[in-house]
């Protein structure tokens, strides 16, 4: 009688276990306005016994960014919770005054507030999370990470979850000027908010458990996500020219990267999200001279030069911008003068090109295939003038100017 007795105990206690979950939870999550100010809004998910279905209820129409962001959550956070997997349905609401929601941006807020759910942590409005979620669990870059913070600091969120690699960020200043910033020290200092950077869904399942009031931000050092390059190989003394170019486009990679950088901290721009677009720029320019140095090293030689051709393209998109703000304006002057310059540019090349020698047959082969990119994107930039502003055509401008 008594064995019997402890055998129930023992598979109530071990059901309890396995199937305590919250069926109800909600979770402040945040967006920007095309001004660049944070917005929040209510994300609201039950869970009921079920097969694995999702269900979308929103209060605006809701688009299929939004809806592979649920299931892209829902998969994630059953592969932290197994014993979950194919057992509950879950009904995703979102709570806005948008007429419309899309986009990817919630997803990691998706997939938190289902991982605290099914092992039955209540966050009580505390803890949030901005970006994108995927299937097997990584934690995507979103846009607005500043502002976002700022209005979840406002509506009283205590830590706040950004992807890895996000925490340099462009603020505004009470005065209205720019500012980057480590936001990780910045909001903890500025707004009493804790800030950590998560790269997958385990990371979010581990702040999740944790006490807000044990958590070191000073503590956590920033990962690197670790590239992988190929075996060095070996090469010939004919191959000697490409060598010498190679090292040319690093350094001067490098040097113009010093001085860009510099040039963004001192600049007048005053729209921080301008100014976050370049931060990410800079960030792609220097992982493109790492890649193109690592490159170099093995012998590599064309994927290290178009690795440093790359970086000097984002380079040239920043300089252009951070010396005249106005140049990404649809109807600016200064614009509408560099495409002229171009043109000339085009032409000359064009002239110069035709000067070619059967011993640099292969470099003017090169050349004028360059040419006819630059000319392509120019035509192209023309074409599509009156719709044409923002950085991506000072990108298009300055890939036309690296390929001459």
């Amino acid at each position: 009688m008594n064995k019997n007795f402890l055998v129930l105990i023992f598979l109530i206690m071990v059901s309890a276990n396995i199937f305590a979950y919250l069926p109800r939870g909600e979770m402040k999550i945040f967006a920007v306005t095309s001004t660049n100010i944070g917005m929040d809004a209510n994300l609201i998910i039950e869970i009921k016994p079920g097969t694995g279905r999702i269900f979308s209820n929103v209060n605006s129409q809701i688009g299929s960014l939004t809806q592979e962001s649920e299931r892209n959550s829902v998969i994630a956070a059953e592969k932290v919770t197994p014993l979950a997997k194919g057992k509950y349905d879950y009904f995703f609401e979102i709570q806005s005054n948008a007429s419309s929601i899309d986009g990817p941006s919630a997803g990691a807020a998706m997939a938190l507030l289902i991982v605290s759910m099914l092992n039955d942590k209540d966050l009580s409005g505390k803890v949030s999370i901005t970006g994108s979620i995927t299937s097997d669990g990584y934690i995507g870059d979103v846009g607005g990470i500043s502002a976002k913070a700022k209005r979840a600091a406002d509506v009283g969120i205590k830590l706040f979850m950004i992807p890895i690699g996000t925490r340099r960020q462009a603020i505004t200043t009470d005065s209205g000027q720019s500012q980057v910033v480590d936001i990780v020290d910045y909001a903890y200092a500025n707004w009493g908010l804790k800030i950590v950077e998560v790269e997958t869904v385990d990371d979010i399942l581990v702040y999740s458990k944790m006490n807000i009031e044990d958590i070191d931000i000073n503590s956590i050092v920033e990962k690197k996500e670790e590239k992988y390059y190929p075996e060095k190989i070996e090469v010939s003394y004919g191959i000697l020219p490409m060598r010498n170019l190679v090292d040319k486009y690093l350094i001067s990679a490098k040097d113009t990267l010093s001085k860009t950088e510099n040039n963004i901290n001192t600049s007048t721009i005053k729209d921080s999200s301008i100014v976050q677009s370049l931060l990410s720029l800079v960030d792609y320019s220097k992982e493109s001279i790492v890649s193109a140095e690592e490159n170099s090293k093995n012998n590599y030689l064309y994927t290290s030069a178009n690795d440093a051709f790359l970086a000097k393209i984002y380079l040239i998109t920043i300089d252009e911008i951070v010396t005249n703000p106005s140049i990404i304006s649809s109807d600016s002057t200064i614009y509408n003068i560099r495409l002229q310059e171009i043109d000339k540019r085009i032409l000359a090349t064009e002239n110069r090109a035709k000067l070619c020698s059967l011993d640099n047959l292969e470099w003017c082969i090169g050349a004028k295939q360059r040419i006819v990119w630059a000319k392509n994107k120019i035509e192209e930039i023309k074409s599509t003038k009156s719709n044409n502003s923002g950085i991506d055509k000072i990108m298009n401008y300055s890939y036309a100017l690296a390929w001459i």
